[in-house]
């Protein structure tokens, strides 16, 4: 894991605290990313794992509804943060194109999404505010380059709701495609999902948002959530 390109690494994880919060959830799943994290109980693990299984949930969809995207041309910019944090409108969120993807409708991507509470929606982007730079010369417009997934989320689900971003302190050129995450987010999420199926059960909402996370039926997530629960009574 440790070979992975830090640019897309930090797209799909930049180390920035929750808004509000001292802990980072994105920290956390960089350290999964990275093959680095112990897993071990606390609020941060488990918003990690929240969002590495919508993320991969999302990435999955993304491949079935586009296909498989070529890796991208690295990018490179300074990520030198302002110090506080600051609220857009998902509507002022650009990405490239991806001119190789057939214009095909994304039935399956946009189900999903639209499956999703808001708030849980809203929940996991303030785990993982996006990491944003404003456009040269394109006005009150940013770019995400850090935590994009939040971001797609975002611009997607919660449409006129401020939302909170950290802005780095630089304009930028560079931007990602919504599809230049799919390859490698596949790879190095789905991974940790598989693994983490009845913590990610136990820790998600309610049932029917681990039904979405994890692609299940009601009753297998139910049981993975008592089974979770009855390992902490036990203390294991």
């Amino acid at each position: 894991m440790n070979s992975l390109r830090t640019d897309l690494l930090y797209a799909l994880a930049a180390e920035v605290p929750a808004v509000g919060e001292v802990f980072s959830p994105a920290k956390a799943l960089r350290g999964m990313l990275e093959g680095r994290s112990t897993y071990r109980r606390g609020a941060a693990v488990d918003r990690a794992l929240l969002l590495a299984a919508t993320y991969a949930r999302l990435l999955d969809h993304l491949n079935t509804d586009y296909g498989a995207c070529p890796e991208p041309g690295r990018k490179r910019f300074d990520t030198a943060l302002k110090q506080h944090a600051s609220q857009i409108l998902p509507e002022q969120l650009v990405f490239a194109a991806a001119p190789s993807i057939p214009l095909t409708p994304a039935v399956g991507t946009v189900s999903f999404i639209w499956s999703l509470p808001a708030e849980f929606v809203e929940d996991l982007v303030r785990y993982a505010p996006p990491v944003v730079a404003s456009l040269e010369d394109e006005g009150r417009v940013f770019t995400p380059l850090g935590n994009v997934m939040s971001a797609v989320l975002a611009m997607r689900r919660l449409p006129g709701k401020p939302t909170w971003v950290r802005q780095l302190q630089k304009s930028t050129g560079p931007r990602w495609s919504i599809l230049n995450l799919v390859t490698l987010g596949r790879a190095t999420l789905n991974p940790i999902v598989d693994s983490n199926r009845g913590r990610i059960a136990d820790v998600a909402p309610s049932l029917s948002v681990g039904q979405l996370l994890m692609g299940s039926s009601r009753a297998t997530v139910a049981r993975g959530r008592n089974r979770q629960r009855t390992l902490k009574g036990e203390g294991l």
